[in-house]
């Protein structure tokens, strides 16, 4: 038996990693049949900083889920394709400035700004809605948030919801309110890696949006009169803003002190439109702390009134785990609540160009490959099948996925219990599995108490396609700057 030894493995990775122990439930011994070794990803270095009250006053929390090597989307895309300046504002493509005011929801303002942009109408969604239902531990207007947390959200159906039904800083969220949209793809943008990695942001924001990223703010690299910033110096960020757009001319004498080089991101802020320039302000290319994490939430259709989201992990992914290799496979066993059919699935690709095949069937015995492919961007992806599932209520049917994560051996994503985060997950043996081979499976209990497989499963929409086309790159023609006002 292997068991106890990969216990022993997973432990002395984490403890490497200084993972604080004290926050996570430790993994169980193995029975037999289960995989035979684990191991679970040192998380975001700054993911122990819940333990001891590490979020900022701003309400940027570092995730536990772990960030993977720097890898670059937009590595394969030369900087001469984008304009020189591109401003989403001008295109009517960003809600007003809000105010976070005094509570530490920067997270939620950002998330929703980048999901807001996506939709082909305007709209004002309830950051006060995503802040009190997240689901996780702690106060929700101090302790904090990010990325993973704003997904599980929207992922698992509880929003988004508009501001008008749920107003925000009231303190109490209604127990039933309309769902906006759909969400089924967010984006996770690589980390930064200098002054000139900016194709990754800037295709992100010419194909889907605003971005939503993270930086650190420090007041003293705030220069007022120009509503600039660049801070030369490193630390954890502590905050949560979007970008709207670039200018690649954008004066470094501007900024104090000059930074190095000409060039800026166009920044929505959280404060109000009191503040910076409208709400705005220029952080500099030469900023060492911005888009260390990045995102973008891509809104879908409203949901359909039947429509079936089959799911275990409403807090979403807070561990990623593996096998000592890029490729798992894992599954889920549903049971159908009504008659219809499943036509696609969901899961999170941890590193860019991921791989995947899903499989679908009555058990983990009769499986039938149903979709295959590959995901240029990490983050969370529904995969359609080529052939619908038929499912009849009240029977169990499975999917399953093997997934490949090219210089990344942790490619499961499971929703773990962890102390101070995700205390309610909760889970039952018979339904999140994985395997080294697909062949051989082993519950995901067994290592993991408390855990589930992050990987839903959808019915089919019976409705007509919708006519809106889907996003693509502008060219540079294209995305000049139109002639408008950058106010909202």
């Amino acid at each position: 038996m292997r068991g106890l030894a990969s216990t022993a493995a997973w432990l002395l990775t984490t403890m490497a990693a200084g993972l604080c122990l004290a926050a996570l439930v430790l993994p169980a011994p193995a029975a037999a049949g289960a995989p035979s070794a684990i191991c679970a990803a040192p998380p975001d270095a700054a993911a122990c900083g819940r333990a001891t009250g590490g979020a900022s006053s701003f309400g940027w929390l570092p995730g536990t889920a772990p960030v993977p090597a720097p890898q670059s989307v937009g590595d394969g895309v030369s900087e001469v394709w984008f304009p020189s300046r591109f401003d989403l504002r001008q295109r009517r493509r960003v809600s007003p400035v809000r105010n976070q005011g005094k509570l530490g929801t920067c997270w939620a303002f950002a998330a929703l700004a980048s999901l807001e942009s996506t939709f082909d109408k305007r709209v004002d969604l309830s950051e006060d809605n995503m802040v009190l239902r997240s689901g996780f531990d702690g106060a929700p207007y101090s302790t904090g948030g990010n990325w993973d947390m704003a997904a599980a959200y929207l992922l698992g159906g509880r929003g988004p919801v508009a501001e008008s039904a749920d107003p925000y800083g009231d303190g109490t969220s209604p127990r039933r309110a309309d769902v906006a949209s759909d969400v089924r793809t967010v984006l996770w943008l690589p980390e930064r890696r200098g002054s000139a990695d900016n194709a990754a942001i800037k295709e992100a924001l010419t194909r889907y949006g605003v971005v939503a990223v993270t930086m650190r703010w420090v007041p003293g690299a705030y220069r007022a009169s120009t509503a600039s910033y660049c801070s030369r110096g490193y630390g954890f960020p502590n905050h949560a803003v979007d970008i709207v757009g670039w200018d690649d001319d954008y004066p470094r004498a501007a900024f104090s002190p000059a930074a190095p080089g000409d060039g800026a991101f166009i920044v929505r802020n959280s404060w109000g439109k009191g503040w910076g320039r409208g709400g705005y302000f220029s952080v500099s290319y030469y900023d060492s702390s911005i888009a260390h994490s990045g995102a973008v939430f891509v809104a879908g259709r409203p949901p359909a009134k039947d429509a079936r989201t089959y799911q275990y992990d409403p807090l979403g992914q807070t561990l990623q785990v593996g096998l000592f290799t890029p490729t798992a496979w894992f599954a889920n066993v549903f049971r159908a609540v009504s008659d219809g059919t499943v036509g696609s699935a969901g899961f999170y690709c941890p590193v860019p160009d991921s791989g995947f095949a899903v499989y679908a069937g009555p058990s983990l015995q009769e499986l039938t490959k149903v979709a295959e492919g590959s995901e240029r961007w990490a983050g969370y992806h529904e995969e359609r099948f080529q052939t619908p599932l038929a499912v009849a209520r009240g029977n169990r049917f499975v999917v399953a996925v093997r997934l490949t994560t090219p210089g990344f051996d942790y490619p499961v994503a499971i929703e773990a219990r962890l102390r101070d985060r995700s205390s309610q997950a909760r889970s039952e043996r018979g339904q999140s599995f994985w395997s080294e081979d697909g062949v051989h499976w082993g519950d995901i209990t067994e290592h993991f108490p408390d855990a589930n497989v992050c990987l839903k499963a959808y019915s089919v929409d019976t409705r007509a396609p919708d006519p809106s086309p889907t996003p693509t790159p502008a060219s540079a023609a294209s995305a000049a700057p139109a002639t408008a006002s950058p106010d909202n």
